[in-house]
């Protein structure tokens, strides 16, 4: 189920698109919103996605943030917060994935962000 998050609708937006930040900023994050770009990409228009900085999605009507709350090499866990146009963000459910006798290798992680934007059901 999704939560609001406080910080209101944005008024203006003139990006089209959507856009996307990772937080927080590191080449770890940058490699998985990466990998989740292409995830939001295949249910619509290549190219549709943008990535972005967090202070730079007030500038799109659709907008989505990856949170990363746990990274190591056997672990991750994550979660989404989205908006559509007018709307106040929402906030998904934190997915986990462990791996016991290896570590997470892309395509476990492109699989997890698969599951991930299912799961979170931002209807963007």
């Amino acid at each position: 189920m999704a939560a609001t998050v406080s910080s209101g609708p944005v008024a203006a937006q003139g990006a089209v698109g959507i856009g996307l930040a990772c937080l927080p900023a590191s080449a770890e994050s940058a490699a998985l919103c990466g990998q989740l770009r292409d995830v939001i990409d295949s249910g619509h228009n290549a190219g549709v996605v943008t990535l972005t900085t967090p202070d730079a999605l007030g500038g799109y009507a659709k907008a989505v943030r990856l949170h990363i709350e746990d990274l190591r090499a056997d672990s991750l866990s994550a979660h989404l917060e989205w908006r559509g146009p007018g709307q106040d963000w929402q906030r998904g459910a934190t997915l986990t994935l462990d791996t016991m006798d290896t570590t997470i290798s892309p395509s476990l992680s492109g699989q997890f962000l698969r599951d991930l934007w299912s799961h979170s059901r931002t209807g963007l």
